[in-house]
């Protein structure tokens, strides 16, 4: 019986997984950009490096926070 209700609600139970998982990563896209456009601010702050001198810097350092 618990199968058979499983199984005809399956295709609504999927969409609903599959849209949180969309917006779970969206809010993870989004809050990793922040944290790079924070570090770009924090090494032109600190340093006087250009924007691009600072997304260099950043990239070769820590070449899985590239997003752009």
């Amino acid at each position: 019986m618990k199968n058979t209700v499983i199984e005809s609600k399956w295709g609504d139970f999927r969409l609903n997984v599959l849209s949180w998982l969309n917006n779970h990563r969206n809010h993870q896209l989004i809050q990793a950009n922040g944290v790079r456009e924070r570090s770009l601010s924090l090494l032109q702050n600190r340093y006087g490096y250009t924007r691009e001198e600072a997304a260099s810097a950043l990239d070769k350092h820590y070449p899985q926070a590239r997003l752009e």
